[in-house]
């Protein structure tokens, strides 16, 4: 994390997660459920799958916000900087996993 030049602020693990979400404007997980919510409540996320040989699969979406090594990892959290919420999700094609495209919340 050192060589990042932005400031970095780890999550407060005294509160649950899910109120936190609003609190960064982009979130580097692990392979982890929470990731997945934040995607589907449309917040900016970067899956980093340390240690995960299979994850993403091949040819899918979420290798668009997987980052397996450092510098892929600068890459994808310098354009998510750059990007408003939308674009995001758009640029990365993962609009589909919000919870808007879904009719249940329509």
């Amino acid at each position: 994390y050192n060589n990042f030049l932005i400031e970095l602020t780890f999550a407060d693990t005294t509160k649950p997660n899910s109120s936190l979400f609003g609190s960064a404007d982009v979130v580097v997980s692990l392979y982890s459920t929470l990731a997945f919510e934040r995607i589907f409540w449309g917040f900016k996320t970067i899956i980093m799958p340390l240690g995960q040989i299979d994850f993403p699969l091949t040819n899918t979406t979420f290798n668009n916000i997987c980052a397996k090594q450092q510098q892929e990892l600068s890459v994808k959290l310098k354009l998510a900087l750059e990007l408003n919420t939308e674009d995001y999700y758009k640029k990365n094609e993962i609009e589909k996993y919000v919870y808007t495209a879904y009719n249940f919340f329509k």
